[in-house]
C-alpha cells in the first residue's frame, strides 16, 4: 500500500494505491475494506482507486491490496489503518439583527451567529428565497488547529423597506 499512509484520518474522497510486482507480472490488484472488496479489481498501473468513504461509518477502518498474478498466485499487503471522520452534523444558524417583525428602513445591518461541531465556512443571507449578496465568511479566524466555532457575520444591506420587493437589488461589495 502507498496511500494512504498508516493512521491518516479520512474526511472526505482519497487515493487509495499500492504497489504490486511479480517475477512473471501482475494482473490486477484488489483493494480491500475491512475485510470486502472495495471497488473493482485494478488491472491497470498504477494501481489506485478513488474512495469516497461516504458508505463508511465513522471510525477506524482497515485497508489492504491483494495483488494476483497470471498464475493466480495472491499476496496480501500489510494493513493499513485510517480513521473515517466524516461531518453529518449540519451547522445551526440564528438571525441575530434585525429583530424579527421590526420597522426597517436606511441601511440596516443583517447579521446572524453560526456554529458548528467541525467549523463554518460562511453564511448567505436571503430576503424572501433570494440571495441578498454573496455568502460572507466568519469575521474571527480561530488559531491554527482551532475549529471555527459560533463565529458572527454581519452585512449591511443598503435599503431595507418595510415591504421588501420581490428581488432585491444587491448590497455593495463588503469593505
Amino acid at each position: 500500500m502507498t496511500s494512504p499512509t498508516d493512521g491518516a484520518p479520512v474526511t472526505g474522497t482519497i487515493t487509495v494505491s499500492a504497489n504490486a510486482s511479480d517475477n512473471v507480472g501482475v494482473v490486477g490488484v484488489q483493494f480491500l475494506l475491512d475485510g470486502v472488496a472495495l471497488g473493482a479489481e485494478d488491472t491497470v498501473v498504477p494501481y489506485a482507486l478513488s474512495w469516497d468513504p461516504t458508505a463508511a461509518t465513522n471510525g477506524t477502518h482497515v485497508l489492504k491490496a491483494v495483488a494476483r498474478d497470471a498464475a493466480g498466485n495472491t499476496t496480501t499487503s500489510a494493513s493499513v489503518t485510517v480513521t473515517v471522520a466524516l461531518d453529518t452534523t449540519p451547522p445551526t444558524v440564528a438571525m441575530s439583527a434585525p429583530a424579527n417583525g421590526a420597522s426597517l428602513s436606511g441601511a440596516v445591518t443583517v447579521s446572524a451567529n453560526a456554529s458548528d461541531d467541525v467549523g463554518v465556512v460562511g453564511v448567505q443571507f436571503l430576503l424572501n428565497g433570494a440571495a441578498l449578496g454573496p455568502r460572507t465568511r466568519p469575521h474571527r479566524t480561530p488559531s491554527a488547529g482551532i475549529p471555527r466555532r459560533s463565529p458572527t457575520a454581519r452585512m449591511p444591506w443598503p435599503r431595507a423597506p418595510a415591504t421588501p420587493p420581490a428581488t432585491p437589488p444587491l448590497p455593495p461589495p463588503l469593505p
